[in-house]
């Protein structure tokens, strides 16, 4: 038995050899020695004083020592074949347990990356009064690659970004992390969004080996004149609310992906904001949250939400969307990051503060 449980060939055979031994051994000591075994008197027919013959040996081997020899090499046969099964199990559930642990240490990583690199102090410009900026992100346990941006391009320009990379796990973070990177660096005051796109992209397919892209969308703000340049690659719909309207989805003609192909043109597009508009961008994950019955949440439904809860500052509106499509998804499990992304422009910045 132990030799089974640890499944050892040389412990195997050695038990056997051993076992064999001692159980002829015993056999034979037996007719010297103690009470006669009913089968070797059977076997024996004389009922006169104890005598040992040629006879009596071999047919106590033939008759007893052999057969449960032999069946002593049968349940060995069965005991290995047991054991080696067993053990494999033993070793495929070692090696599982290993891969399992080494996936859960790469979505941690993946989790810190993303964590780490998005903003996520709120105000993020408590100082300014022209604007206010909200953001979130929901990770799903399959970490993706979802990742929001905001931030200053000079003192009168406020650049947001909103982007998806395809892909799962640690390699889809890492490339968030470029993407991420190259778009804030190459946002400069003067340079159009579209060449911003096009270099980027550029960058992004020359390190690409492992075939991911990102959809995107970029705007930026002019706080003095309200004028939102933006431009979207692949990225899903804008939604505009007007001062004491609701909220409506801006069709926009999505450029290519980034990081898809080299030398791609984006071009870019301009909305005349004034004060008390808001912009709403999210990512797929938002239209599709499924819910047990596997229906998507949909730009309907994320509309109407919208519309209904148009009035809240973008903290308050970006946790009604959210607590809506919870209600929505029930206990279905989460298969895809909910990012979501808005801004208020509340009052034009005065000229005098850029000078």
């Amino acid at each position: 038995m132990l030799s089974c449980h640890y499944y050892s060939r040389v412990l195997i055979w050695l038990t056997l050899v051993l076992s064999q031994i001692l159980f002829s051994a015993s056999i034979f000591i037996g007719m010297f020695v103690g009470e006669w075994d009913q089968a070797l008197l059977n076997a024996a027919i004389s009922t006169g004083p104890r005598e040992i013959t040629q006879k009596l040996i071999v047919d106590a081997a033939f008759f007893f020592a052999l057969p449960r020899a032999a069946i002593l090499l049968g349940m060995s046969a069965i005991c290995i074949t047991l054991a080696k099964r067993t053990r494999t199990l033993l070793e495929k559930q070692a090696r599982d347990s290993q891969e399992r642990e080494r996936i859960a240490a790469e979505l941690d990583v993946a989790r810190n990356i993303q964590a780490e690199m998005l903003p996520c102090l709120f105000p993020a410009f408590p100082e300014r009064k022209e604007f206010e900026v909200y953001a979130t992100m929901n990770p799903a346990k399959e970490v993706g690659g979802d990742f929001y941006d905001f931030f200053m391009v000079d003192d009168r320009h406020l650049a947001v970004v909103m982007a998806d990379v395809s892909g799962k796990g640690v390699p889809a973070a890492l490339f968030m992390v470029i993407g991420k990177t190259l778009l804030k660096d190459h946002t400069k005051p003067g340079v159009r969004l579209g060449r911003v796109f096009e270099e980027v992209n550029n960058l992004l397919c020359e390190s690409n080996g492992e075939g991911l892209f990102i959809t995107a969308f970029e705007g930026v703000l002019d706080l003095v004149t309200g004028q939102f340049d933006f431009v979207n690659a692949g990225h899903e719909p804008l939604f505009i609310a007007r001062k004491g309207e609701g909220y409506k989805p801006r069709r926009l003609s999505p450029g290519f992906v980034l990081a898809g192909m080299e030398n791609m043109k984006y071009q870019e597009g301009s909305i005349q904001l004034a004060p008390g508009d808001r912009i709403f961008q999210y990512t797929d994950g938002v239209t599709e949250a499924t819910n047990r019955k596997e229906e998507l949440y949909g730009m309907e439904r994320l509309e109407a939400s919208l519309c209904r809860n148009a009035e809240k500052a973008p903290e308050e509106l970006l946790r009604a969307v959210k607590e809506d499509i919870d209600r929505f998804v029930g206990e279905a499990p989460q298969f895809d990051d909910i990012t979501m992304l808005c801004v208020e422009y509340r009052e034009a910045m005065q000229e005098e503060k850029t000078a």
